[in-house]
């Protein structure tokens, strides 16, 4: 764009210097030609050079005024592309935490995973340990049992063994009044 510009400046000084040497000549040939045949070729040539200057300016203004809107576009894509940056980094950002957060939720769920194997085997002992204490509960029941049988059996024997003393004492007593008797009589 700038290059046109460059260019068509360039044009226009090479035409003006142009057109201003073609002036010149025929101001110089003026002397020897008709006054006003030469007035009308300069007239007709400054016609024309204004005419091409006008237009040289016009499509100067016009590249200028393109050249500008191109500017301001250039202007805009940048601030969009800084945006659009700024958005990716966002985004990069963003997915790094993403890749963190699952790397923690992969941690989490293995040591829920490991947690929850220790639960089991806490389950398992417990289990186990209930297990034990039926048992001893079922063999306390049955020792109840068999100490409440040992002792009923003891007092059995505690009363029996009391009944015999009781009968023994009755008996010394009779044996002993049988040999008081026997002593009587002999």
């Amino acid at each position: 764009m700038r290059n046109d510009l460059v260019s068509l400046e360039a044009r226009l000084e090479a035409l003006d210097r142009s057109k201003s040497r073609e002036i010149e000549e025929l101001r110089m040939n003026m002397e020897s030609q008709r006054r006003s045949e030469i007035e009308r070729e300069i007239r007709e040539i400054q016609s024309r050079f204004s005419s091409e200057r006008s237009q040289f300016e016009i499509d100067l203004r016009r590249l200028r005024e393109t050249n500008d809107s191109k500017i301001r576009e250039i202007e805009e894509l940048n601030f969009k592309i800084n945006q659009f940056t700024s958005k990716v980094a966002s985004l990069e950002t963003q997915e790094n935490k993403i890749y963190e957060y699952e790397n923690k939720v992969v941690l989490a769920t293995q040591e829920i995973e490991r947690l929850n194997k220790v639960l089991r085997e806490r389950n398992d002992q417990l289990n186990q340990f209930q297990t034990r204490c039926q048992e001893f509960e079922i063999k306390f029941s049955r020792f109840e049992s068999e100490s409440k049988e040992f002792n009923r059996r003891m007092e059995f024997e505690a009363n029996e063994k009391e009944e015999l003393f009781r009968k023994n004492q009755d008996l010394q007593r009779r044996v002993s009044d049988l040999g008081q008797v026997n002593q009587r009589i002999a």
